[in-house]
Parts: C-alpha cells; structure tokens; sequence
C-alpha cells in the first residue's frame, strides 16, 4: 500500500521511493543500466526477508493493523480505488449516459469495513486470475519497455520486460541527481503478505477478479517470481553443465538438484496468494460520483472520526486473526520447502 512520497530510509526493511514522477510517463532514454541506481532487493531471499511481515522479523506494524498510525489514515481512511484509468472506468447508475464514470471511486476503508462487518476470511487465489492497474498497458502497448531499467541479476528478460510493462509504475520512480537519474522503489514498507481487496467485476483484462487494493504488494510478489524464476534459470544451467561433466553423484550435483526444488516449489507458493473477495453488489453500491474533497474527505479529523473506539478494537481483532490464520499457512508451506526434503 505504500505511495510515493515518503523521506528515504537506508534500511532494506522500510525502504521507501524518493519522487512522484512515474517512469511510466517518463518520455526521455533513460541512461545505460551503469548510470542508474537500482535500490530493490538482487536476490529472491532478501526481497522475502525485507518485504515479509511473517515471523516477526519486522519491526513496523502494516497499516491495516496500526488502527493508530499515519499510513492508517493515509492508506485507508484516505485511499480510493479510482476509475479515472482507461479500462477501469465503472458505469452504475441508471444509465452510462447519466454517469461520470471518470469520477467514480470506492473508498478503501469502505470496502475493509465491509470485509470487518461481514467477518470475510482471505482466500487463496492464483494471482494469474487478477488484473490490478498497470495491466492495461500489456494488453495494448509494448512501446516502452526500453525506456525502463533492467535488473542486472535477472537472467529471463521476457519475464523483466513483462514484469516493467505491468508494474514499474507501482515498483520504481525516478529521480534525477547529479551523476544521472536514480530508480527507487515506490514500494516502500510493503508486506507482500497482507492480503489485497478484489471483486468479481469488469476489468481491462478480461480477467476473473478486478484488484481494488493492493497493487503494490502484487507488483512485489510478480518480482520476486521474476527474481527466483532467474534465480532457477541459474541453478538449472549449473546442474547441465555438472551432468556434462559426468558428475550426476557429486555432493555439488544433489546440493544443486535439492536447490532447484526448492526454487519450484518457492514458485508455486508465490504465484498464489491471499485475497480478502468483495461481492459485486456490495461493491457496486459503494461507488461514489462525488468530488472526494468536498464530502468525506474534508480534514483528517472527519476521516478519524469514522473510526470509533469500537470499530478499532474489533478492526484489530480481525485483522489480527487474518494474519494469524495467513502465518499458520505460511508456516506449513515453508515447512515443506525445507533445504532438506530432496535429499
């Protein structure tokens, strides 16, 4: 849920981007992959390890269970799914003709609220069923992805190139310094395991589920399939190259061979994930075609009011429970992606 904007932070955990312009529209070359300063983790294990809040490992609460803080408000109380991107618009009212669709917008803490009240659970789903914002440009246009950085650690470009045609607007933003332009990560203090918000309504991609909320952690975990499908990529030309050599019994072949099965099954885990499904009616009937600024969004302290001391103490057991329920699966899984289990 992170948005660009936020001070720069040194720490893998809580890195955060430095700049609102979005490479997406940025329309001059970008300088060679030497010149620009790539700050997301190289490896699939550090990208887990700084974008997890499984485990406890990391020090900041997520903003959906932080009923307190700042990225609460800024993510939730004030976050909108809008509509105003080609392909996304949504027409509801009586007729198209009588509806700005351009304007039409959800209310994040709407939509979490309705989850609340209804005690909806995550369910596992595969994200290759999902279409989140970004995902309309591959159906149309392929025109820019050599204006977009490569990651010099990824070995399958098609999968690099695809992955920037999608998410590079949620991933990375520019920022022009003296010594050439800089790429940060606009992710920022993203859990990759906080589960996003889809419905079952029209979207660009003719997909089942339309994502409302989420994209950014969608955006990491399609880069952390890209790092450990390189990653796999590597392994499985060390392995040729050992079995060419006539050592298919060697210690270095198993240890690879047990590697490479760790990296599949890391894959298939990945490419599902936890989503909390709003029904359609439900969300049709949250649309709003108002000017946001002029109605609930007034100041921070009509936002704040929303959230009663009730709402917040069983806004927290709730998602509590979620993550609770999310890291006993994750637990199982990892168990079964242990070093060991080929051996």
């Amino acid at each position: 849920m992170a948005r660009p904007g936020r001070r720069p932070c040194r720490s893998r955990r809580s890195r955060t981007c430095l700049g609102f312009c979005c490479l997406l529209l940025l329309r001059v070359a970008l300088p060679t992959p030497m010149d620009v300063e790539f700050d997301m983790p190289a490896t699939s294990d550090e990208l887990i390890s700084s974008f997890t809040c499984m485990g406890g490992g990391r020090s900041e609460q997520p903003s959906q269970l932080n009923v307190a803080g700042d990225s609460f408000f800024q993510y939730v109380l004030a976050g909108r799914h809008t509509t105003s991107t080609a392909g996304w618009e949504l027409s509801v009212g009586p007729t198209e003709g009588d509806v700005d669709v351009k304007k039409q917008y959800i209310r994040v803490f709407d939509m979490l609220n309705w989850a609340r009240e209804n005690n909806s659970q995550p369910e596992l789903i595969d994200i290759a069923s999902i279409c989140h914002k970004g995902m309309e440009r591959d159906q149309k246009d392929t025109s820019l992805t050599e204006e977009l950085p490569r990651h010099p650690n990824v070995l399958t470009g098609d999968s690099w190139a695809g992955l920037m045609r999608e998410c590079s607007g949620k991933l990375f933003s520019a920022q022009e310094l003296p010594s050439g332009i800089a790429i940060r990560s606009r992710a920022g203090a993203t859990c990759i395991d906080i589960p996003g918000l889809v419905v079952k309504a029209p979207n660009p991609c003719d997909l089942e589920y339309r994502m409302v909320d989420g994209a950014h952690r969608m955006c990491l975990r399609k880069l952390l399939l890209v790092l450990l499908s390189g990653e796999l990529h590597s392994l499985k030309e060390s392995l040729e190259v050992q079995l060419s050599n006539g050592m298919s019994q060697s210690e270095a072949t198993l240890e690879l061979k047990v590697a490479i099965g760790r990296k599949e099954r890391q894959i298939r885990k990945y490419n599902t994930g936890f989503y909390i499904v709003i029904e359609e009616l439900a969300f049709k009937n949250m649309v709003m075609e108002d000017e946001p600024y002029q109605t609930w969004a007034r100041s921070r302290e009509d936002l704040w009011n929303t959230m009663t001391a009730e709402i917040r103490s069983d806004w927290t057991k709730w998602m509590t429970h979620i993550m609770e329920r999310i890291e006993r699966h994750e637990s199982i899984k990892n168990d079964n992606i242990g070093p060991h289990e080929d051996l």
